[in-house]
């Protein structure tokens, strides 16, 4: 029997982007009042494992700030795009630079003797994207697979899917069906199930919706314009560098005071997100939350020293001690205790903890005025 197909909702180019810098640097000659073509690097990256920035659309720059391009979108402004990329005839460090100066971030590379692991499951609980994309964009995927193939050679490709997704049927790919439950299928918890160890970089492990993208890249060998990310649990192509109001507002979604915006999943995204502020490519999701279904109790209470985020830790890491400690005392504890620099993010200790602490981001810099 066919597993059933959801279609990937394409939603109209916005009048105007926001472009997230992401550390990069302007590229020499990018002002405001320039006019700019598709695929045209506005921004480069100094670390080579940072995507440099094109601009996704042709248009005018009508903006510029310390974190963000703002792009008026005109199909008829600046001039042709550039040449498309044949991936096919490079090898793997030429399509590693080509990668890069599409403005697709190069994926850090697997360890010695490790597999390149291809996931099939969703970063987030609720997010349904993976899915959409394996059962209908096959052919995207697939090139995608050959993409890794030319990447990483020699190396085996794997991939982990879930019971209900049908693996890609290629020959150099060895299928393995897993029922994981979130977070287990997360990128460093399913390379610990696969491999037996632990790599808190999760090194080699690509996720859906990067290889949509990089098989859309090798089919096309421009810069993409759009980005699968899902919005309401509907899996959509949305513009790179749109802000999450213009793709509400697309939706016929409107947020209303007391809503909250979450933007990067469901389960780590309790913070707000800033409504006109542009979408990276890195962000899976984007949810409306009505101010009926919020909590009346927002703010943490302090810790109780209950342990039990420490028992919840897949790694068996001290998070209590940041817990239960002052901002001004956390260098000290870092300091004296390595090993939380390894800590994978997953937010069991989050999820564990009674008072609702956000443990899973406290090893961020404390914003000013905050008694977390």
């Amino acid at each position: 029997m066919a597993c059933p197909t959801r279609v990937l909702k394409a939603f109209p180019f916005p009048r105007s982007l926001s472009l997230p810098l992401g550390g990069a640097s302007l590229a020499p000659g990018v002002k405001k009042g320039l006019a700019v073509g598709a695929g045209e690097i506005l921004a480069r990256s100094a670390s080579p494992f940072q995507a440099d920035l094109p601009s996704p659309l042709p248009g005018r720059i009508s903006g510029l700030s310390g974190t963000h391009i703002l792009l008026d979108v005109d199909l008829a402004a600046g001039g042709a795009p550039p040449a498309p990329i044949r991936f096919r005839d490079l090898g793997p460090v030429e399509a590693l630079k080509a990668l890069k100066s599409l403005g697709l971030t190069p994926p850090l590379p697997p360890a010695p003797g490790d597999p390149v692991i291809a996931s099939a499951f969703d970063p987030e609980p609720g997010i349904n994207l993976a899915q959409s994309l394996f059962e209908d964009q096959r052919g995207v995927m697939e090139a995608g697979i050959q993409f890794l193939a030319l990447l990483f050679p020699g190396k085996a490709i794997v991939l982990a899917h879930p019971p209900q997704i049908r693996p890609l049927a290629l020959p150099s790919l060895t299928p393995v069906s897993l029922k994981l439950p979130y977070p287990r299928a997360l990128p460093v918890f399913l390379k610990l199930r696969l491999l037996r160890r632990h790599d808190p970089l999760a090194r080699g492990v690509v996720s859906a919706r990067t290889l949509h993208l990089w098989g859309t890249v090798a089919r096309g060998g421009i810069t993409p314009r759009r980005w699968p990310l899902s919005l309401q649990n509907i899996p959509i192509q949305a513009p790179f560098g749109i802000s999450p109001r213009d793709l509400l507002a697309l939706a016929n979604l409107s947020p209303q005071d007391g809503d909250a915006v979450v933007v990067g999943g469901l389960a780590r995204g309790r913070a707000t997100a800033r409504l006109e502020e542009g979408l990276s490519p890195r962000v899976e999701a984007v949810n409306l939350i009505r101010k009926r279904k919020i909590p009346r109790r927002l703010t943490p209470a302090p810790c109780s020293r209950c342990g039990r985020c420490r028992q919840n830790c897949p790694l068996d890491l001290p998070v209590d001690l940041l817990g239960a400690s002052p901002w001004p005392l956390w260098p000290e504890i870092l300091a004296e205790f390595p090993a939380l620099a390894t800590c994978p993010r997953c937010g069991l200790c989050a999820l564990a903890c009674p008072s609702r602490r956000p443990l899973n981001a406290l090893r961020r810099s404390p914003p000013k005025g905050s008694r977390l």
